[in-house]
């Protein structure tokens, strides 16, 4: 794949640490996109494990690998990264992913289906109001 057929040239990526679990080890990652990606949404919504995609606020949650991403035009979020030194590879994946998708999208069938991630609101009347903190947050 040349330079001038990708769609993501120029990257760089951060290592940030886990907001709800300072020093606990648990890190994510974030790759920062001078070019916006948003064209790729509805091939990525196609190929991508478990998808929420809301076109409106042009953001795609899906899984890849066993590995969830968020994908937003100038960046890409990725969770649970346990050693640090796998961010750059990782990093290096998810960015061949999108430039794989750009050069391929002719022979994939975009999918625009939507799935919004539901209100605050909807997610506490789910929830047991016990604060068991059995899914380890309080």
């Amino acid at each position: 794949m040349s330079s001038s057929d990708k769609l993501i040239i120029d990257y760089r990526f951060e290592l940030i640490e886990d907001h709800h679990h300072p020093g606990s080890g648990r890190y994510g990652m974030r790759v920062i996109l001078p070019a916006d990606i948003s064209a790729s949404f509805p091939y990525l919504n196609s190929l991508l494990d478990d998808t929420v995609y809301n076109r409106e606020n042009s953001i795609l949650i899906g899984a890849n690998n066993h590995r969830r991403y968020a994908f937003r035009p100038h960046e890409i979020q990725a969770g649970m990264i346990n050693d640090p030194s796998e961010a750059s590879s990782i990093a290096c994946e998810v960015v061949e992913l999108v430039n794989r998708v750009c050069i391929e999208h002719e022979r994939i069938t975009p999918s625009f289906r939507e799935c919004k991630l539901p209100a605050i609101y909807d997610i506490y009347k789910l929830l047991t109001g016990t604060n068991c903190r059995e899914c380890g947050y309080s």
